[in-house]
């Protein structure tokens, strides 16, 4: 990360912090707080979870996905013509830095998404503590941003189950043409 954007997150953080001093917060854990209610937010949570990954994946599929192809099409090129090391490496460096910037605009994607979902009433902050009394505008938004935070973060095994899946039935529908 960049000194700009760090010192904007830390300036960010300063003025959270001085808020929070200012005009202290008050969210009592919910009296009615019981293990049904928290399992069942986060059993809705997961397939929001579910739901943004995939529209995610997609969006990075139709967007990305092409050019990624060709850069692994040159490098195969590239191993089977015996081309030079040097160049091979440059061409693999390339490769895994376009990777890891797809990651992080997918990972942007993903918390945008989780944003605008968490900004229409999802949260599970609200299920633990009580943040709907007036003056709890500040806990709704850290609300906002904690469970955008959650959901944009997905869910990597249940990810790899379903990819697995994928696979196995497009190699299914392969060999059945």
């Amino acid at each position: 990360m960049n000194p700009f954007g760090k010192a904007l997150i830390v300036a960010a953080l300063v003025i959270v912090v001085m808020y929070g001093v200012v005009n202290p917060q008050f969210a009592p854990v919910r009296e009615d707080l019981n293990l049904a209610s928290i399992l069942g937010v986060l059993g809705g949570l997961f397939i929001l979870v579910l739901l943004i990954e995939r529209a995610t994946e997609i969006a990075i599929a139709i967007w990305r996905e092409p050019h990624t192809r060709r850069k692994k099409n040159e490098l195969e090129e590239l191993t089977k013509s015996a081309a030079e090391p040097a160049k091979l490496d440059l061409e693999k460096t390339k490769l895994l830095d376009y990777k890891s910037e797809t990651k992080s605009i997918a990972l942007l994607l993903a918390f945008s998404l989780s944003l605008v979902a968490c900004a229409g009433g999802i949260g599970i902050l609200d299920v633990i503590v009580d943040i709907q009394e007036d003056g709890q505008g500040f806990m709704r938004g850290v609300d906002i941003v904690l469970t955008s935070s959650l959901l944009a973060g997905g869910s990597d095994v249940f990810h790899q189950f379903v990819r697995a899946l994928e696979d196995f039935f497009g190699s299914a529908r392969r060999n059945n043409l």
